[in-house]
């Protein structure tokens, strides 16, 4: 249904660091050819509204709240464009700014709270999905001071390969080569590696093929899946190394920039078989529903192997980059391969974010 309400102002909301403190992958992860991402996006909204007023706002966790309550209280007929993700542990606005919209009850894009927190930490994502029945790989967290006694049972449950991840990550953070083990010693110390930086967990490694899907919307509006893309692997790579690790999912990339579009890649997404598309979407429309998904998200799946399509979801990553440059994110591919306008999807993101404020005022009363 289209929107008949006019929208005066957007705002474009960019998190930044209160001061620069990041170690380089989180700034990588974080800021990436941002600059370019938002002049691309302010381009196409300002084609899309051309009688809007489209600013971008800085913000950071220690100015946010003042510079959107001016912005809030001095205009009318907003709609902010959210990319604020962030790990505020790391130093990046995140769930702060969710929650301070929603309590202005402002129409923005992306995620809400309860799909924000329920995404957060894996472990948490992945129990959402065993509650609701949707095949997930099979994971024992890491306690702090058990460390030998919960790989021990990991060992005993899971088996080797398994892969030891981060409970807290984005960006492939945390994700290396050596992050899939096959001994307790090898698991230990990648586990001792990542908690200098976040709690821990090891889940079993599936060797099949990768996919990753897109799903908008959510459980009152219905929701919509965008053609499944299967994630291809360079021949160079073998068996254990066939996964985004921080160093491949970067490579090419620095902060001031997005490689071209032809520059060669490791690896790259096209549309999945046509006699396995339905299975893919459908498994992810449960997991994206599973976690109270609102806004949009992808979800990442794998199989058990590589000749039978038993797919697992591996995560479900709310708020994943928006970002329309060929080659620079996952979104951008999935638009591209299934010829999807970016216009068309930003203004379907806005109509929802309007729609989800309406709903929100009539429950309020």
């Amino acid at each position: 249904m289209e929107l008949q309400r006019v929208i005066e102002n957007i705002y474009i909301l960019e998190g930044h660091l209160a001061q620069s403190q990041a170690n380089e992958h989180i700034l990588l992860a974080n800021e990436s050819g941002r600059q370019e991402t938002v002049a691309v996006l302010h381009s196409l909204l300002k084609s899309l509204y051309p009688g809007s007023n489209i600013e971008t706002l800085p913000i950071t966790l220690i100015n946010y709240r003042d510079v959107l309550e001016k912005k809030i209280q001095s205009s009318t007929n907003v709609v902010v464009i959210n990319l604020c993700d962030g790990v505020e542990s790391d130093g990046y606005p995140g769930i702060g700014v969710v929650n301070f919209l929603e309590e202005r009850n402002v129409a923005f894009t992306g995620a809400d709270a309860i799909f924000y927190e329920n995404t957060t930490s894996k472990p948490v994502l992945k129990k959402l999905l065993e509650q609701e029945n949707v095949p997930t790989a099979k994971f024992i967290e890491i306690r702090r001071g058990a460390e030998s006694i919960d790989l021990d049972l990991a060992i005993s449950q899971l088996g080797f390969p398994f892969i030891v991840k981060p409970a807290i990550s984005y960006g492939s953070l945390g994700i290396t080569d050596e992050s899939v083990v096959e001994s307790k010693d090898a698991a230990l110390k990648q586990v001792q590696l990542l908690q200098k930086v976040s709690e821990a967990f090891v889940e079993v490694f599936l060797p099949g093929r990768e996919y990753t899907v897109l799903v908008t919307g959510d459980a009152h509006q219905g929701v919509k899946v965008y053609p499944a893309m299967e994630r291809n692997f360079s021949d160079s790579l073998k068996g254990n190394q066939r996964i985004l690790s921080f160093e491949r999912s970067w490579e090419g990339f620095d902060l001031g920039s997005i490689p071209a579009a032809d520059a060669s890649h490791i690896y790259w997404h096209e549309l999945a078989p046509s006699d396995i598309q339905e299975k893919l979407k459908e498994i992810s429309k449960l997991a994206y529903l599973s976690c109270g998904g609102s806004g949009y998200g992808r979800v990442d799946i794998r199989t058990k192997s590589r000749d039978h399509c038993e797919p697992v979801v591996l995560e479900v990553n709310a708020n994943c980059g928006l970002s329309f440059i060929p080659h620079s994110s996952s979104l951008a591919d999935i638009l591209f391969n299934s010829q999807t306008d970016p216009k068309e999807f930003c203004k379907d993101l806005i109509n929802f974010a309007i729609r989800r404020q309406a709903i929100l005022d009539n429950q309020r009363g």
